[in-house]
């Protein structure tokens, strides 16, 4: 680097490391070396990050890594979960996702310590990834529902092995090609069976959803009284909040209604049914005569 107003040539590191008038004049060569060792040094630590700077550097890295090995496991929660397969086991170390897990490893940097660590592994976070799944399925149905807005709901309580009772609520709709689609949007357990907390849960459900109870155009229920009641059950209490929902029994459960009377004023009838439990009974109990009766019936 020449500078023609002082009549000096000066080195870019010595010049840099040595700003203004101030510049040492060796005394020898050996001192000539040692001072422009001294300023590429210089100049060199000057252009290094900070240690701050190379702290957060490590840290966005380390972040990039995590997040990739984490987007791994949701992709294996979710082939899990549309499998219909068991996240968990009655063996921690043996369960699916473990094992799926343990798997993808062999390709994956990093998620044999991820599994060691079980950081993101416990019950708590996988639910919670299970319930994130959920309502993202959910918002994407309802957007699909809404298109059209006109929609049906089916409601049916049934009770889980705890003995709690859950109400199982779908939703009914048909696009522009008039396909028709039923998505079951979840089971919600109630506390008590009666109509007005019923009618409230399907409310809520409904409101939570984005949809209209005036745009209901049918609803499907069991013939139960709590359901079916024409002055206070479920679908008069819907009625009167949509003139247009109409209602509609389900004939499976007015089906077993109908046999059950039936039984019971009819002793042959009631005879004919108990001897067929009978030999549906009988041939379950043993192997042997389930494989005799398959070799029969082909």
């Amino acid at each position: 680097m020449a500078y023609l107003f002082e009549n000096k040539v000066y080195c870019y590191y010595c010049r840099t490391a040595y700003f203004g008038d101030f510049h040492p004049e060796p005394n020898k060569s050996g001192d000539a070396i040692k001072i422009h060792s001294d300023c590429v040094y210089l100049v060199k630590h000057q252009q290094k990050p900070t240690f701050a700077v190379q702290l957060n550097l490590t840290h966005q890295i380390q972040k990039a890594k995590r997040r990739r090995i984490l987007f791994i496991e949701i992709q294996c929660i979710k082939y899990l979960l549309r499998q219909g397969l068991a996240i968990r086991g009655h063996v921690e170390d043996e369960e699916n996702l473990i094992q799926l897990l343990k798997l993808r490893a062999s390709d994956v940097d990093g998620l044999s310590q991820w599994i060691k660590e079980k950081n993101y592994l416990s019950h708590h976070i996988i639910n919670k990834i299970c319930q994130i799944i959920s309502l993202s399925i959910i918002r994407e149905l309802i957007k699909e529902i809404s298109e059209p807005k006109i929609y049906s709901i089916i409601c049916d309580e049934t009770s889980d092995e705890f003995g709690r009772v859950q109400l199982c609520f779908t939703i009914k709709s048909v696009d522009n090609e008039f396909i028709i689609y039923e998505d079951v949007l979840g089971m919600y357990m109630i506390a008590l069976q009666s109509a007005a907390d019923i009618t409230e849960v399907i409310l809520d459900i409904l409101y939570r959803c984005n949809l209209d109870i005036k745009d209901c155009r049918g609803k499907g229920y069991d013939s139960a009284p709590s359901m079916a009641g024409h002055l206070s059950g479920v679908a008069a209490r819907i009625q009167s909040l949509c003139s247009k929902a109409f209602f509609v029994q389900c004939n499976a459960h007015s089906l077993d209604l109908a046999l059950q009377d039936l039984t019971c004023t009819s002793s042959s009838v009631s005879t004919v049914l108990n001897i067929t439990n009978d030999i549906i009974n009988f041939m379950k109990d043993s192997p042997k005569r389930l494989s005799l009766l398959d070799t029969l019936t082909n």
